[in-house]
């Protein structure tokens, strides 16, 4: 995935892992100067989410990615925010992540309206769900709304979500 020497990125950039940001080492252009700071926020347009993106070697780079790749020497293909905040590039914040695991520590969606994730109204009560392997598994119908939340947190500890998963956080 990296399309530059390891040493040229050392060279020119410097990322502390405590703060997240990237710094400029070197002069590159009359917006990336020595001592100033890398990358600019780049906002996905379906889904709003915001990153930090820095342009090296003609391409731009998940500002995420250059973190991992300057602490751990490797270039994975998906990391994953673990407070969900994308601008939030400390190290503890960042852990590799397939696409699966990634999913298990999405937000709640701005338009559920039970304040849990995979718990939705009826008419004749609630209706608690998971989506595991790309398929939806129901959990089942239930007279009140403790027992539908129940429900899904234990298929939640059942299937490995993150302890974040369905909470209101992240930009």
């Amino acid at each position: 995935m990296a399309i530059f020497r390891d040493s040229d990125l050392h060279s020119n950039l410097k990322y502390n892992p405590e703060t997240g940001d990237f710094t400029w080492l070197k002069y590159r252009s009359k917006y990336a100067k020595a001592g100033s700071k890398a990358g600019h926020v780049w906002q996905k347009h379906h889904s709003g989410k915001k990153y930090l993106v820095i342009r090296f070697s003609g391409r731009l780079y998940l500002a995420h990615h250059l973190a991992w790749f300057l602490t751990n020497g490797e270039m994975p293909d998906q990391i994953d925010h673990i407070n969900g905040n994308g601008l939030d590039n400390r190290i503890e914040n960042l852990r590799v992540a397939s696409n699966a695991d990634n999913s298990k520590n999405k937000k709640l969606s701005k338009r559920n309206k039970t304040g849990v994730t995979g718990v939705s109204m009826l008419k004749s009560g609630f209706k608690s769900v998971i989506g595991v392997n790309y398929r939806t598994v129901n959990l089942g119908f239930y007279s009140d709304f403790f027992s539908a939340v129940c429900a899904r947190k234990s298929a939640e500890n059942k299937y490995n979500f993150h302890e974040n998963h369905g909470t209101k956080r992240g930009l």
